[in-house]
């Protein structure tokens, strides 16, 4: 082989070797939940990845060998080539040499390079992995039978060598760690990020009768003077019934709309509509993707539910978000002596920590409900439940829900129980 040939050959086993230790992280470094979204869409190389993924250990074994097999046919093509070019001490040449190369263009830069688009070349790089994993299948048996049978000499089992942390073992360090060592807010988020894979656009969705929204035959005019009434960004705009929404119309579209007489619908924008039964982790990819911040909840029968926005499901891991549009009202807050306002919204531990007033045991879980229960039909504003020596007051209400409530309470210390 002549000196160009040499320096040809040199260069593809290095760049085999990079190809190799990129694979692996790149595969290994995926968004495993970009992932999932992606074929869930019908995306084949997205759920081959995961398939992979599954049994890690033989990716790993894969490209660990490619890596070693590039690497020691790059030495011995660079050891070649010293020998042709007749320079002294060739092997300590090669092994002054070799490492830094191998380091620096075979590890370092193909690794960072892959790391940056890890989920973008996962999905290319799986079908070649797949295929040379297959070639190198009975290297590679011998290897694992080796490598199984010098672990079981040192007591090690099949299985034992997965060192990767569980959902179990971080849930046990924080059944058992004392309350001083993990803050209330670092568990309860630790918790959330746990429970965040498992909620559904229904659990983190505002539900429709509490949504302020205009029709599309609304005037800018109209819809302004509604946006800043309520403190809202962004306003959903239906057709003819409020479980038909057609679109979403933003705060900086009316602030900038040169004619208020215009129907609203003339600047509203196209909105998503999803499953209410649609993981949100998946709605956020979705929304992501889509450069959307609002999608509408439907049924089965595709009507109208409720919304959600991109701040809802990040509520759902970090606690309450306000843009800067929303108003501080907090749902519970004191109107005078012995008296609180709350939302109707709001659940019995949040009024009973606030207030100190203890609702009756029920199937229900917030105010709206209990009085719903009680009075057996929507309220109007006005009407009024007697609960333990409270009164409890409906101040808003439309024809569909209880919105807004007051509460007052007896003279301290005259409160009966409440059972």
């Amino acid at each position: 082989m002549s000196v160009s040939g040499d320096l040809l050959a040199l260069l593809a086993c290095i760049l085999l070797q990079g190809f190799f230790a990129g694979t692996e992280i790149a595969l290994m470094g995926a968004d495993r939940l970009v992932l999932r979204a992606k074929a869930a869409e019908g995306d084949a190389a997205a759920a081959r990845v995961l398939a992979v993924l599954e049994r890690p250990a033989r990716l790993v074994s894969t490209c660990l060998a490619g890596v070693a097999l590039s690497s020691v046919a790059a030495a011995t093509v660079l050891t070649d080539l010293v020998v042709r070019l007749d320079l002294p001490n060739p092997s300590l040449i090669v092994a002054i040499c070799f490492p830094p190369i191998a380091i620096i263009f075979a590890e370092l830069i193909p690794k960072s390079l892959f790391h940056q688009r890890a989920t973008v070349l996962a999905s290319r790089l799986v079908a070649p992995i797949v295929a040379i994993a297959t070639v190198l299948r009975p290297m590679l048996w011998v290897t694992e039978t080796i490598t199984r049978a010098v672990a079981r000499l040192f007591g090690v089992k099949d299985g034992d060598g997965h060192h990767g942390v569980r959902r179990e073992d971080i849930q046990l360090l924080l059944d058992n760690s004392p309350s001083g060592d993990i803050h209330s807010e670092e568990r309860e988020m630790i918790l959330r990020v746990f429970s965040f894979s498992e909620k559904l656009v229904q659990d983190a969705m505002v539900p429709l009768i509490e949504v302020v929204s205009v029709p599309e035959t609304a005037t800018v005019a109209e819809a302004v003077s509604i946006a800043a009434e309520n403190g809202f960004s962004r306003l959903p705009v239906y057709r003819k019934r409020v479980d038909r929404m057609v679109g979403v119309v933003m705060h900086s579209d009316l602030m900038f709309a040169t004619d208020l007489t215009l129907p609203v619908a003339s600047v509203m924008h196209e909105i998503v509509y999803v499953p209410e039964t649609k993981r949100v982790d998946e709605l956020f990819i979705e929304l992501r993707r889509k450069r959307q911040r609002i999608a509408v909840a439907v049924d089965e029968y595709g009507g109208g539910v409720g919304l959600i926005s991109i701040e809802d499901i990040l509520e759902e891991l970090v606690g309450d978000i306000e843009d800067e549009f929303d108003q501080r009202r907090p749902l519970v807050r004191r109107a005078g002596e012995n008296e609180w306002a709350a939302s109707a919204r709001v659940e019995g531990e949040v009024l009973l920590s606030v207030t100190g007033f203890e609702m009756p045991e029920g199937d229900y879980e917030t105010i709206a409900g209990m009085m719903l229960s009680r009075l057996g039909h929507v309220p109007a504003v006005g009407e009024k439940v007697l609960v333990g020596g409270w009164t409890i007051v409906v101040t808003k209400a439309n024809e569909r829900a209880i919105l807004e409530v007051t509460l007052t309470g007896p003279i301290a210390g005259s409160v009966p129980a409440v059972r």
